[in-house]
């Protein structure tokens, strides 16, 4: 790549607003942390892919968002392709924004790697004073769409991080996970953590055989498949480098695996189980829509227990504990929205629904680490 190349129609004197390759760097940890990052990145060919630009239109929101650290202490993430204003993926992207402004008291970070710099009518910065959007070269030919979470997770500059993806919402008590990664991911434990997936893909399992995920030389796996919707602080910005690294790599790999796979949630496991990592969170994404607002929101319990226990004989034989703080696969955009305002109502006629559901029973007894009677996930 031009080592000056910028999406279209961005000015060619217009720097970046964010970048993994500044010129100097910090002395803070955080810094620090982010130019050991820019070592595997930071290379003639790959240097352009690692900025971002600012939209005109969220300048203002830019300054109060990052202030003058140029650094966001706590924000949801997020990477998208704004192919016109009326795609499906930009009107979820749209809802996605709106549900961290009704539930959430966070920012957000979006970075469109369409490589164009192209109007998207129903993100303002207006209507969403927590919002910065920002525009990105594209990947790649080659390399998955979805390696773009990857970048934004690098790009973004925030200490504390979730990522989220265009296809979820948010409820209330997803803020709680900032806290909670701050504990977790720390100079000791310098990983991404992942909530555990609604399936195994384990083949000494049991559940979902035909989605078994099974490589040559895969490392020994350390914990249950995880879903690509992770948490990070500053300390996991080296891992997140190498492993975008290598995956530019010719021929891409995972880490120092030979692993190939095609997908970010791919490499985001076989990545964790080769660094040895052992942490998951319990599952705070809820796999479908419907499950959140047709039987979370009238505690139906009975329909919980017969749909939504994902266990496995290996990992979860007694279930997954599932934390009602996101959802995901949400594709309608019009069951999006019908779920949104039906959830802004339980929001505001308390008490709302207890937050965790684990063996046939909602309940509140939300602690730091692990539920008491065994399952290996974090809450």
């Amino acid at each position: 790549l031009d080592v000056h190349a910028r999406p279209k129609g961005v000015p060619a004197e217009t720097k970046p607003a964010l970048t993994l390759c500044p010129t100097h760097f910090g002395d803070s940890k955080r810094s620090q942390n982010l130019g050991v990052a820019s070592r595997t990145l930071c290379t003639p060919a790959l240097a352009p892919l690692m900025q971002a630009w600012i939209d005109d239109e969220f300048q203002e929101n830019f300054k109060r968002v990052y202030g003058d650290s140029g650094w966001v202490e706590e924000a949801f993430v997020n990477y998208f392709g704004a192919l016109s204003s009326k795609s499906t993926f930009t009107k979820q992207t749209e809802l996605l924004v709106e549900s961290v402004h009704r539930f959430s008291q966070k920012p957000i970070i979006v970075i469109d790697f369409v490589g164009k710099s192209s109007r998207v009518h129903g993100l303002t910065a207006k209507r969403f004073p927590r919002l910065v959007l920002l525009r990105a070269l594209p990947i790649p030919g080659g390399v998955s769409f979805n390696f773009n979470k990857i970048r934004a997770m690098l790009m973004a500059k925030v200490v504390t991080g979730i990522q989220l993806d265009s296809d979820q919402f948010v409820f209330r008590g997803a803020d709680r996970m900032f806290q909670r990664t701050r504990e977790e991911v720390t100079a000791e434990y310098p990983f991404p953590i992942l909530p555990v997936h609604w399936m195994s893909r384990d083949p000494e399992s049991s559940d979902y055989r035909m989605y078994l995920f099974q490589r040559p030389d895969c490392p020994k796996r350390t914990m249950r498949w995880g879903h690509a919707h992770p948490t990070w602080t500053h300390y996991a910005l080296p891992f997140l480098a190498d492993l975008l690294a290598t995956q530019m790599d010719m021929p891409s790999h995972v880490l120092n695996t030979m692993v190939k796979v095609d997908e970010d949630e791919e490499a985001l496991n076989v990545g964790l189980w080769a660094g040895g990592a052992t942490k998951q969170w319990c599952k705070f994404d809820i796999p479908w829509p419907d499950v959140f607002w047709k039987m979370y929101a009238r505690s139906d319990v009975k329909a919980l227990t017969g749909c939504c226990q994902y266990q496995d004989k290996k990992w979860y034989p007694s279930g997954v504990p599932l934390l009602f703080y996101t959802a995901h696969a949400c594709k309608n955009v019009t069951e999006t929205r019908m779920a949104l305002d039906i959830l802004d109502h339980l929001d505001h006629v308390p008490p709302i629904p207890k937050q965790l559901f684990y063996r046939g029973t909602l309940r509140d007894d939300l602690h730091a680490g692990h539920l008491e009677g065994g399952p290996p996930c974090l809450l």
